[in-house]
């Protein structure tokens, strides 16, 4: 994780960040709620998440400023299962599976 001054550009933070830490673009996730977010990520070639319960609301994020629906989150629970699902992590808010026993 990594902090991102307020009076700094997203896109120049994004990129120290990336070389700082020597993380390859293709491994380097960015989450964000509102459109400059987006498009900084994109611009460094980091893999957007993006919440739509912050600053930004859902439609103005899609009608407005084209961020694409499949990368939003509306919920925490969401955000969580995105996360996870990309990091081959097991959803910690998911029920467990249920166990099928042969023969049964």
């Amino acid at each position: 994780f990594d902090h991102v001054p307020l009076s700094e550009g997203k896109t120049s933070q994004f990129r120290l960040t990336r070389e700082r830490f020597q993380i390859n673009p293709a491994r380097a996730y960015a989450c964000g709620d509102e459109y400059k977010d987006f498009y900084a990520a994109i611009n460094t070639g980091m893999h957007p998440f993006m919440v739509s319960y912050g600053f930004e609301d859902h439609d103005r994020l899609i009608e407005k400023f084209a961020v694409p629906d499949e990368v939003i989150s509306r919920t925490p629970a969401d955000l969580c299962r995105r996360v996870c699902n990309a990091l081959d992590l097991a959803d910690l808010g998911a029920p467990a599976p249920a166990l099928k026993i042969a023969g049964a």
